[in-house]
């Protein structure tokens, strides 16, 4: 059974019958004057249709997703390539009369297509790509029917090569993994706890008002913690899933929106004795979006810099301007930092920067992530300068066309 959706099982299979009808027409084509004469009478030369079924065949296969080509099976050299072949090469040159080495650059694509030719049967085979190249492949290569199997003068028939780039799916499939087992990790610490805690009170610390009132506490605590980190999960899910149009498209102010977030951190804020600073000018404070993932854009960068330096107050800066027709929107805080080494992995799902204190850190370890994808889905891009012990500063740019009032709604 070939893996993949059912569309792309059909696609591949469709890929393998139009083939096989092309290469028949190749067949016709390439036969001499002498082999087109049967034993009874002389073949109809090539009709006008003929043509038109290899054009109506040949546009059928430059819609696939998949590679096809059709491979001569004695110099293995590629007499047809559909559309799709430039692009999976990445080639910009004629694919067409070169040898099959020289266009996939795999020596394992070579020897399975030899194996076919050698056998006689069907080969299918995951495999990855050239040496220098990450993707991985599903390949099928079949061989062409011979019209005249007992006249060993006939022309061989075509070796038929289908190829779909399953790189995407491996991948997507990795970072469910990866996900699963992170999110099984972040769950499992939280509710381990309010475990051992019930069992605490039932094992007789019920009955000690003060002790059982301190186990509660600390078992409520862990199941907010475990509550947020399902609604990030959920949130980041429903933003990778690209249920995009659920995005509702209206005007408000970031520094409203800013001046709620505060409200939400202010606890923290006293804690630590930071200071949080709202800065906007009339021309950029309003912007068009969606208010709920902005609300989680603004409180995941303030948190995540009051939540990174728990030990010291702290300024954060959250501003707003226009600038170089983008829609700027800077949180800065004068913390400790962020390494160089770890900034291009802050925004990877569960990742921590600080690991020697991160059991310290009450986060979910999904608010950058939440945070990038939700900018993205308007639209825009995040970027991160940071300098260790001086600063740190998440950029988020956006087209200045969304903070306009007659902007399209997003989709």
């Amino acid at each position: 059974m070939i893996a993949g959706s059912p569309i792309d099982s059909a696609t591949f299979v469709i890929g393998l019958l139009v083939g096989g009808a092309i290469a028949a027409l190749f067949r016709w084509a390439r036969e001499t004057p002498e082999n087109k004469k049967d034993t009874k009478e002389e073949r109809q030369p090539a009709r006008p249709s003929d043509q038109v079924n290899f054009t109506t065949l040949s546009e059928t296969l430059d819609l696939l997703q998949e590679a096809v080509m059709l491979v001569d099976p004695d110099d293995l050299a590629v007499v047809y390539a559909n559309k799709r072949c430039d692009r999976f090469f990445r080639t910009s040159n004629e694919i067409t009369g070169r040898p099959l080495l020289d266009v996939c650059r795999s020596h394992q694509l070579l020897e399975l297509t030899q194996k076919a030719i050698t056998s006689g049967s069907s080969v299918k085979e995951k495999l990855g790509a050239a040496e220098d190249d990450s993707r991985f492949w599903t390949v099928y290569i079949t061989l062409g029917t011979s019209p005249k199997p007992e006249d060993p003068s006939a022309p061989k028939p075509l070796v038929r090569i289908v190829i779909r780039d399953d790189t995407e799916q491996i991948r997507t499939e990795q970072i469910r993994r990866e996900f699963i087992a992170n999110a099984s990790h972040e769950l499992r610490t939280p509710i381990t706890i309010i475990s051992g805690y019930i069992d605490n009170l039932l094992d007789g610390a019920i009955n000690r008002p003060e002790l059982a009132t301190k186990f509660l506490k600390v078992a409520r605590k862990h199941s907010h913690r475990t509550n947020r980190l399902i609604e990030d999960m959920l949130t980041i899910s429903k933003l990778e899933s690209g249920q995009i149009g659920q995005i509702t498209s209206e005007r408000f102010s970031l520094a409203r929106c800013a001046e709620h977030v505060i409200d939400q951190l202010q606890p923290i804020i006293d804690a630590q004795s930071a200071t949080v600073t709202i800065e906007t000018d009339p021309e950029s404070e309003f912007i068009v979006g969606d208010r709920f993932y902005w609300d989680q854009i603004i409180f995941n960068l303030t948190e995540n810099a009051l939540k990174n330096n728990p030990t010291q107050p702290i300024d954060v800066k959250i501003s707003t301007r226009i600038e170089d027709e983008h829609h700027v929107v800077e949180v800065t805080d004068n913390g400790v930092g962020i390494p160089l080494s770890s900034q291009p992995f802050i925004f990877k799902r569960f990742y921590r920067v600080q690991k020697d204190h991160s059991q310290t850190i009450k986060g979910t370890g999904l608010g950058l992530s939440i945070v990038k994808r939700a900018v993205e889905a308007h639209g825009g891009s995040i970027e991160v300068d940071s300098v260790p012990h001086q600063h740190t500063t998440f950029r988020v740019l956006l087209p200045h066309t969304h903070t306009e009032e007659s902007a399209p709604p997003i989709s």
